[in-house]
């Protein structure tokens, strides 16, 4: 997370950051990308792949602290930093980069070129 009041070039803004509760999730469709947003009581800000890769379950409705989310379907816990399934070597959730600027949440698209976001709803 960033946080220097100005706007990268690649940033797409997802929501202001008091409209996240704190250690849950909340999942955004950017085209045909859909990523679940988390802020940590401390404040922090990430961003994973929506979907569990155990069995599909909603990340948007997991439960997270600083360092850790939990899938609500079976419980898969996975890292927030690295995506690393703490119960199975076999599972791993894909990570973004946010950054905030100006009480806003953005996704850092600096990593996604071909990204298009004409249909970004959340």
């Amino acid at each position: 997370m960033k946080s220097n009041g100005q706007i990268p070039k690649k940033g797409f803004p997802l929501c202001p950051l008091n409209e996240l509760v704190p250690c849950v999730g909340r999942t955004f469709k950017l085209g045909e990308l859909k990523i679940s947003v988390f802020k940590t009581r401390s404040g922090k800000t990430l961003a994973v792949q929506a979907l569990c890769p155990h069995r599909g379950g909603p990340l948007g409705e997991a439960l997270c602290d600083e360092q850790l989310l939990i899938c609500p379907l079976h419980g898969y816990s996975f890292s927030l930093e690295t995506g690393n399934c703490t119960i199975s070597d076999k599972y791993q959730v894909k990570t973004y980069p946010t950054f905030v600027v100006n009480g806003w949440i953005y996704l850092d698209l600096s990593t996604f070129p071909n990204l298009s976001l004409s249909n970004a709803q959340s």
